[in-house]
C-alpha cells in the first residue's frame, strides 16, 4: 500500500474524460473573467443572445450610464425652478406653475434613474454570478482533479444552465 492509487498519481481512469489543464487566456487581468464565457450567439436568436454574459454587461454598463445622468438632471431641474420662483416680476400663478413642471420632470426623471438603475443591477449581477462560478469550478477542478469531487464539495455551480456556460 505504499504507492499512490491512480488518480493520487494524476492519470485518469475514464478514457473517454479529457484531462484537466488550467484555465489559460490571453486577456489582460481585468478581464480575464470573460475568457469563461462562452461565444456570443447570433442575434436570430434573441434569447440565447440577450442571456449572453457580455451582452448583459453591454447593456448593463449602457443603463449605468443612463443611470448616472439622473443626478446631474436633478440639480438642473432645481437650478430651473429656483429661477422660476425667485423671478423679479413672477405670480403667485408663474410659482405654482414652476413648482409644478419642476415636480413633474423630477417624478420622470426620477422612474427613469430607479428603471435604469434596476436594468443596470440585474445585467451585472447575474453574469458575473454565472461567470465566478465557472472560474470556481475551473480551478476546484484543476486542484482536485476530480470534477465529482468538487461538484460535491462545492455545491454552488447550479446556474447558468440556461445560457449553457455549465
Amino acid at each position: 500500500m505504499d504507492r499512490p492509487t491512480v488518480l493520487e498519481e494524476g492519470h485518469h481512469v475514464d478514457p473517454l474524460r479529457a484531462p484537466l489543464v488550467p484555465h489559460r487566456s490571453k486577456l489582460p487581468n481585468y478581464l480575464y473573467i470573460f475568457s469563461f464565457a462562452p461565444p456570443v450567439p447570433p442575434i436570430s436568436r434573441p434569447r440565447e443572445f440577450f442571456d449572453h454574459p457580455i451582452v448583459l454587461y453591454v447593456i448593463g454598463t449602457i443603463a449605468a450610464a443612463a443611470s448616472g445622468v439622473g443626478l446631474p438632471a436633478f440639480d438642473i431641474v432645481t437650478g430651473i425652478w429656483t429661477d422660476g420662483i425667485t423671478a423679479d416680476n413672477a405670480s403667485y400663478s408663474d410659482i405654482t406653475g414652476a413648482g409644478s413642471q419642476a415636480g413633474w420632470i423630477m417624478t420622470v426623471v426620477g422612474v427613469a434613474f430607479f428603471a435604469t438603475f434596476g436594468i443596470f443591477l440585474y445585467c451585472c449581477k447575474s453574469p458575473y454570478s454565472c461567470l465566478r462560478n465557472q472560474w470556481l469550478m475551473g480551478s476546484y477542478c484543476c486542484c482536485y482533479k476530480d470534477v465529482k469531487y468538487a461538484s460535491r464539495a462545492v455545491p454552488v455551480f447550479h446556474c447558468c444552465s440556461r445560457s449553457g456556460l455549465l
